[in-house]
């Protein structure tokens, strides 16, 4: 069961601290345990070895959301997609992430950077259905405008 799941993936990273997968599963354990100061210490070390590993990110994520840390989550996120976005290099790769990023900017009520991404997505993908909202968002006044 639970117990038994967290002393698997306890002495697996104890023998193979470079263990990801492991610590994704422990930290989702813990997660669902509602047990956040172990998860947090885990997580925190484990996103120090693979920063960009998502399975970690959404932990973290997951984990800061339940602790009612809300503008650290959002933090996270932001941090997470600029990074992908950076580091796409296949088209819809680039476009997913822009795209995601730019909603989380909305949502974030950070506008001038949202349109900013906007402009530049629909420069790089004049064609992509998704963006019809973009111009509506660039059209409106709103804070940041």
């Amino acid at each position: 069961a639970w117990s038994d799941a967290v002393q698997l993936y306890s002495i697996t990273i104890k023998n193979y601290p470079d263990n990801i997968e492991a610590r994704v599963n422990l930290s989702a354990s813990y997660l669902d345990a509602k047990r956040y100061a172990e998860a947090d210490a885990l997580l925190s070390e484990s996103l120090r070895l693979a920063p960009n590993e998502p399975g970690l990110l959404s932990n973290r994520f997951k984990l800061l959301t339940e602790t009612g840390r809300v503008a650290e989550a959002l933090a996270l996120q932001l941090d997470a997609l600029g990074r992908a976005f950076a580091q796409a290099r296949l088209p819809d790769e680039r476009f997913a992430a822009g795209y995601q990023l730019a909603t989380a900017l909305v949502r974030a009520q950070r506008y001038a950077e949202a349109r900013a991404l906007v402009e530049r997505l629909l420069t790089e993908f004049p064609g992509r259905p998704e963006l019809l909202f973009s111009k509506q968002l660039l059209a409106e006044p709103g804070p940041g405008r």
